[in-house]
């Protein structure tokens, strides 16, 4: 995943799966199988929907989706080698990070948080330049946060749970604006 060489095989994978993906902004096909070029935006965006509609919908029992492929996590440290979970058994880079999953939806996301300011700058520069192909997702790039990061930051780590999302659960509701409190309502026509 780390090489524009592994797109033709993604794009046969899509195709087989019958995905046919159209990168944001843009008239490429990608799920077609074209010999056009990929870059890594491109690759991310591509493994992304490819997680979002083959993996996460099949995880309606509680299930930990672990160690995704570090494109898809800018702010998450890269699993060492060394460590004994990953045992050198990863063809690419993957992220020190875990999702759970719970009736199809995600209820969490933690991961071990990149202190290095070096390599924060360069993903921001890799997100940045997603954005300018238009990736709406890709986040922007934030120099204070790697300023504050050349002082220092210890090792970290953080969780987020999806409140609303659990509720969700908890009610057997399908939708968001059903457990809202005050729903965003759309403007009546005139």
């Amino acid at each position: 995943l780390n090489s524009p060489e592994s797109v033709p095989e993604i794009r046969r994978i899509c195709e087989s799966k019958g995905i046919v993906l159209s990168y944001p902004n843009s008239d490429k096909k990608t799920g077609n199988g074209s010999d056009g070029d990929a870059d890594a935006a491109e690759i991310r965006w591509i493994v992304d929907k490819l997680i979002s509609q083959l993996i996460e919908p099949e995880c309606v029992s509680p299930t930990f989706l672990v160690n995704p492929p570090l494109c898809l996590s800018p702010l998450a440290k890269e699993l060492n080698q060394d460590h004994p979970q990953a045992k050198n058994a990863f063809p690419t880079a993957v992220a020190a990070r875990f999702e759970l999953f719970v009736g199809g939806y995600e209820l969490i996301n933690a991961y071990q948080e990149l202190n290095d300011p070096e390599e924060q700058r360069e993903r921001f520069a890799a997100q940045e330049a997603a954005r300018g192909a238009g990736d709406v997702e890709a986040a922007p790039a934030d120099d204070e946060f790697c300023d504050s990061l050349e002082y220092g930051m210890p090792p970290a780590a953080g969780w987020g749970l999806g409140v609303d999302r659990l509720m969700m659960l908890f009610s057997g509701v399908s939708h968001l604006r059903e457990i809202l409190l005050f729903p965003v309502n759309k403007p009546e026509a005139l």
